[in-house]
Order: C-alpha cells, then structure tokens, then sequence
C-alpha cells in the first residue's frame, strides 16, 4: 500500500474481522478509517464489511457492473 501510493479499502465478512484490521493498521501507524457498525470514517486505509461496503457504495465511488 505505501509502496504504491494509493487508497486501499480492506472488505472483511463480518464486524470482527473489520475491528482485527483497523487495530493492525493502527499498530501499523495508519490513521485508518472504519465503515460500519454506524461508522463511517473514510480514510486513504479503509476497513468495512461486505454488507457496509455495499449500502455505502456510492459514497464510496464504488460501481456495479
């Protein structure tokens, strides 16, 4: 990620999962962002699950199809 220079949104199946990243990133030094469990704190290193990843996906700019 650092290497390459760009926004990276990590996607975990269920909340659990989505906290065990954001406190890796954060241990990594990142200021990791976090969407989901009425959340949504966008950062340049995003974690989210599969279900907040897809209600947000505009606000995101992701696109389907």
């Amino acid at each position: 990620m650092a290497s390459a220079a760009v926004s990276t949104l990590v996607v975990a199946p269920v909340r659990d999962l989505m906290y065990q990243w954001h406190g890796v990133f954060e241990g990594l030094g990142y200021d990791a962002g976090i969407i989901g469990d009425h959340l949504f704190r966008l950062s340049p290193v995003s974690v989210t699950t599969y279900d907040s990843a897809c209600i947000h996906m505009e606000r995101l700019g992701i696109t389907s199809g």
